[in-house]
């Protein structure tokens, strides 16, 4: 398994617009992708303007899978460079050992 925790500063007035992104991405991910065991995002408590995400697939094939759908390319292709003033992988696609997958 492998996974990756990101931290997102949204740009001001765009938290809705990511947070109907982040939900799409996820509902895809759970209908089409088998191998992305986990697409979960929460708010930073830290503050009002920023979100956590947190992915975890199958392997590096099942990141592949997920990155050749619609909602990371039309991530990739505009929303990332719309919707967030910064954007951090605090720890990236490693390899784990545990899982609580459901």
């Amino acid at each position: 398994m492998i996974g990756l925790i990101a931290w997102f500063k949204v740009k001001s007035g765009n938290m809705e617009e990511l947070v109907d992104f982040f939900q799409w991405d996820g509902q895809v991910a759970k209908e089409t992708e088998p191998g992305t065991l986990r697409f979960e995002f929460y708010g930073d408590p830290e503050g009002a303007d920023a979100l956590f995400l947190y992915e975890a697939y199958q392997d590096e094939d099942a990141f592949d899978v997920h990155k050749s759908h619609e909602p990371y390319q039309k991530w990739i292709a505009e929303l990332r460079s719309n919707l967030v003033e910064e954007f951090k992988i605090i720890k990236g696609l490693g390899q784990c050992r545990w899982s609580m997958v459901d």
